[in-house]
């Protein structure tokens, strides 16, 4: 079955500007799915990482729809290459738990492949049209909602119906919500 993406809100939201070798760090991400994987870069409203962007990834076993997941690149990598496609395989260690924040590890050298962008945009982001704050992405009986980053909203939120997988605050996004 194909992967949801609410579109209207990609129509909504800043277009991301790509520069070969842009955007070099150890990107974070959330790893959230069941049926299907899916990673969030974990950002911030500063370089490299002012960039929302939402991936559908291979490389990955297990179901990470319950709890917080996190990604830990075992190697900087240029997120703006990834995001263009110059390459898309990229090896990390899987946690439980915020990875920056005392998770533990589950999976270490796993070799994660991006088969989709499903979203880039630029942060701090414009604000989204009302009733627009949040997109969807899976499948049904899978599927999760994250929050449009913008500068007025700064959360970043990944939920699976009433289950809060992920939350937190900017400007830096290392801070629990309230």
């Amino acid at each position: 079955m194909r992967t949801i993406v609410v579109t209207l809100l990609l129509l909504a939201c800043s277009k991301h500007e790509q520069h070969p070798g842009g955007r070099m760090g150890i990107h974070g991400m959330v790893l959230f799915g069941k049926t299907h994987h899916y990673l969030e870069h974990i950002p911030m409203f500063s370089p490299p990482h002012d960039v929302q962007a939402i991936f559908r990834v291979s490389g990955i076993d297990g179901d990470y729809s319950t709890g917080t997941f996190t990604v830990e690149p075992a190697e900087k990598f240029s997120l703006d290459d990834l995001l263009q496609r110059r390459f898309k395989d990229f090896t990390g260690t899987i946690y439980r738990g915020n990875f920056e924040d005392g998770g533990q590890k589950l999976h270490e050298n796993v070799r994660i492949t991006v088969d989709e962008v499903l979203l880039a945009r630029d942060l701090p982001g414009s604000e989204p049209p009302p009733g627009k704050e949040s997109f969807v992405i899976g499948e049904p009986g899978d599927t999760y909602v994250s929050s449009v980053i913008s500068k007025a909203r700064g959360v970043q939120k990944i939920v699976r119906g009433e289950q809060v997988l992920w939350c937190v605050v900017g400007p830096d996004f290392t801070n629990r919500c309230p």
